[in-house]
């Protein structure tokens, strides 16, 4: 059954909703002041390009599912499945998500992260019950060097609006990006594995049954399933990708 809310939850949900009648917000598309509880207006939430039907598994768009074991999974899926269980994307990567998503990486927008995280945590609500709840949220590690240049981890910005409202904990400190990696945007899909390969380590410390990790876009998936490959080695029964925007090209299984 769907997560019932705890009493301080109440507590804060109605103190919010008083400041923000007071208070409206400005949409952070199109400018005008809105009654919502977030940074954008109804209208333009409507037009956001939201994904309708994905495969189960890795969350890539399928215009007609193919059932496997009374689940929607992808060709890809049924002969290749990823180390990861599941994946819950929501949105297509285009207009405006594409450029919400490069404001807050490249131009510090940290509002655009708050909103798409707010946005992803309502509509992953109404998916998640007691028992596929995670016990840790982790946001995609950034190398230290990164780090420092960026000044922030955008995975971790858009992990903190979604693990308030769903009262998930983030761990982000046990997954490390130990190895500084080429950005995978910056080079063809079909070197990206071997350019992730070996970039992540796991403390021996950490431990859980589920965890969700976070990211901002998924475009191939070998970030997630070279993560996700060391996560399992460590003992973590169920993976979950969560991430606010998807791309229409299978990801390359290694």
């Amino acid at each position: 059954m769907p997560l019932n809310p705890a009493p301080s939850s109440l507590f804060r949900y109605y103190i919010n909703s008083a400041i923000n009648k007071l208070l409206p917000h400005t949409c952070i598309l199109c400018n005008k002041l809105t009654q919502q509880t977030i940074d954008l207006c109804q209208a333009c939430e409507n037009e956001l390009p939201r994904i309708e039907l994905a495969c189960l598994r890795c969350g890539v768009p399928i215009a007609t599912p193919t059932i496997c074991v009374d689940k929607k999974l992808c060709g890809q899926c049924i002969q290749h499945p990823p180390p990861y269980n599941t994946t819950f994307a929501l949105y297509h990567y285009e207009e405006p998500i594409d450029k919400l998503i490069t404001g807050i990486k490249f131009s510090g927008k940290l509002v655009y992260a708050k909103v798409l995280g707010e946005l992803f945590a309502k509509n992953i609500l109404l998916s998640l019950t007691e028992d596929n709840k995670p016990d840790y949220l982790i946001p995609m590690p950034l190398h230290q060097k990164r780090l420092c240049e960026r000044g922030f981890n955008q995975a971790l910005e858009l992990a903190r609006p979604i693990a308030k409202y769903l009262q998930i904990p983030i761990d982000f400190q046990s997954c490390i990006r130990s190895r500084n990696t080429i950005a995978q945007t910056l080079i063809p899909a079909e070197t990206r594995y071997n350019n992730i390969k070996n970039a992540f380590s796991i403390s021996k410390k950490f431990f859980a049954r589920h965890v969700a990790i976070l990211d901002d876009v998924v475009t191939t998936g070998n970030t997630v399933t070279e993560l996700s490959k060391v996560l399992k080695q460590q003992g973590i029964e169920n993976i979950s990708i969560w991430c606010c925007a998807r791309t229409n090209s299978h990801k390359m299984h290694q």
